[in-house]
């Protein structure tokens, strides 16, 4: 399930998007589904020129690979997580 909120803070719009992502023992399609939606998302507020906000619980494990001294592994849902969040930004170089 996922929500969507846009918000314009002085000249800057934002769009909020708030979910909650499939548990690891979902379906495919299903984990699939939700993160194909949550692009979608992403996709729609870049056209409409707003930053995006994500909340989310994302049911996943992102393991020491991403979080120092994480005890778990990296899940699917963690796999699929970092490779959503992954982009070049020239304002955070």
């Amino acid at each position: 399930m996922c929500w969507s909120l846009k918000l314009k803070i002085v000249q800057q719009k934002i769009r909020v998007i708030n979910c909650y992502g499939p548990q690891e023992n979902e379906t495919r399609s299903k984990v699939e589904n939700f993160w194909i939606e949550i692009e979608k998302e992403i996709i729609n507020a870049k056209m409409d020129d707003c930053m995006v906000l994500i909340e989310m619980d994302a049911n996943a494990k992102l393991g020491c690979e991403i979080i120092v001294n994480d005890p778990n592994k990296m899940s699917d849902n963690g796999h699929i997580l970092a490779e959503m969040t992954k982009y070049d930004c020239p304002q955070c170089q």
